[in-house]
């Protein structure tokens, strides 16, 4: 991990995980989230925060939904989309992508939801 971070390191530390993620934001996300749930923090982290490409969004909540503790949080950037996820007749890809997560997580039984209609909207699902 960079020791521009400090504090996470220590958090990292006390939270009992062996190695604290690294920051490499040349590394895909799904990359990164496969290389945490290797070194084995299933179900131990607080905290996930997914902002990355629309269209993975899906494939991240999912990752990151088994390396957060029960009690621990997944918080989703853009889920409202500028407004566009309620309008049906937009079909971009980034639009669908949020438009079906927003979906499935409406009727996920693993988590209890919160929408925080701030900026673009975010999500916060606690993981039950």
């Amino acid at each position: 991990m960079s020791e521009q971070w400090p504090a996470s390191r220590v958090a990292t530390g006390r939270s009992g995980v062996a190695s604290p993620p690294s920051s490499s934001p040349s590394r895909p996300a799904l990359e990164t989230l496969d290389g945490l749930l290797a070194q084995g923090p299933h179900g131990q982290l607080d905290l996930a925060f997914i902002d990355a490409n629309k269209d993975g969004y899906d494939a991240y909540y999912e990752r990151c939904l088994r390396l957060v503790r029960p009690g621990g949080i997944v918080l989703i950037d853009n889920v409202l989309w500028g407004g566009s996820v309620a309008n049906l007749a937009d079909k971009d890809a980034d639009t669908q992508a949020i438009r079906a997560l927003n979906a499935k997580l409406k009727t996920d039984e693993r988590v209890d939801l919160a929408l925080f209609a701030v900026g673009d909207g975010m999500t916060c699902a606690l993981k039950r």
